[in-house]
This record gives C-alpha cells, sequence and structure tokens, in this order.
C-alpha cells in the first residue's frame, strides 16, 4: 500500500480494488511501502525516525495513520483476503508500534540491504530476525550510491569471467 493510501478508510477502499485489478480473490503479502510519506533521504528518516509533515484528506498523525492503515489491513487478513502482511523502510521503533497494537503479526520487512550497508539498517535486520520477520533486500548490488564499488568487487569479477561476462 503506498503512502497515498494509508488511513483506515482510505485502506478499506485501496485493498479491493487490488484484488479487482489482479483478477484474485485474496492476495499473499501486503506490505505498507513506507512508514511515512515518501521523502527525497527516505533512509536519514528511517536512521532517524524523524516525522515529516503529513497530510493526506484522511491523515494528519504519522503514528496514528500508520496504526489506522494497520488496523484495516489486519481486518482483511481476518477476512482471508489478505494472507500476510509487512512493512518497507520501518525503523524499530516504527515495528514495535505496529506490534504493540496486537493486530496481525509483522510477516516481512523490505528494506535497502548489501554489503556496505551500515550498522543502523544492519540492526533493523537483526531486529527483525530476532521476531521472526521474513527479511526482504532491495538494491542489493548497493543502489545509487554503491554500484560503482559492486562492480569492482573481485568475487563479482571472477563469477562474471566464469561465465565469460564482465561485471
Amino acid at each position: 500500500v503506498w503512502p497515498d493510501s494509508f488511513g483506515y478508510n482510505s485502506t478499506l477502499e485501496k485493498v479491493p480494488r487490488m484484488l479487482d485489478e489482479l483478477g484474485v480473490d485474496y492476495i499473499d503479502l501486503v506490505l505498507m511501502h513506507a512508514p511515512r510519506k515518501l521523502h527525497p533521504r527516505l533512509l536519514w528518516n528511517m536512521k532517524f525516525g524523524g516525522e515529516d509533515e503529513f497530510t493526506t484528506h484522511e491523515c494528519k498523525n504519522q503514528l496514528r495513520c500508520r496504526e489506522d492503515t494497520w488496523r484495516a489491513l489486519s481486518a482483511f487478513r481476518d477476512q482471508g483476503k489478505i494472507r500476510n502482511l509487512g512493512v518497507s523502510n520501518f525503523n524499530i521503533q516504527h515495528m514495535k508500534e505496529i506490534q504493540a497494537l496486537g493486530l496481525a503479526p509483522i510477516a516481512a520487512h523490505q528494506l535497502q540491504f548489501h554489503p556496505w550497508a551500515p550498522q543502523w539498517l544492519r540492526d533493523i535486520i537483526s531486529y527483525c530476525h530476532q521476531h521472526r520477520i521474513a527479511v526482504t533486500g532491495y538494491f542489493s548490488l548497493g543502489g545509487h550510491d554503491n554500484k560503482d564499488k559492486a562492480m569492482d568487487m573481485e568475487v563479482l569479477s571472477d563469477i562474471a569471467k566464469a561465465h565469460g561476462k564482465r561485471p
């Protein structure tokens, strides 16, 4: 669920549209895409937890918005319309807030992960492992900031060479 569909009523409207557009009766995994309105410095916000200005027709407060969205998603899970719920780009505090609701568990967390991931990202992954939350990484070759580093890695060069390719 993209942040522009956050909020209880907005999510109640969005999920049936998703099911209809996909032509299915249920969805295996639905993620709350971000803990807040997207910001150019999303990872900075994940690390430090700053709350940006956030307003939609329904959401005026970040925490309340996340909670209301999770309540709506949990209701769809209870109805069998969604099998698992997850998050993307949440920090540990955001996950604790969701877990404190006592509703559907967080099944998965999608976040940036690569060999150059800073310790605070590794801490989030450790928290996920401790709480049996599956982790899905994106930017596995470093993303925009580290793509050149990945291409210079000896192990990748060796793999490419073994297959007659170049990194």
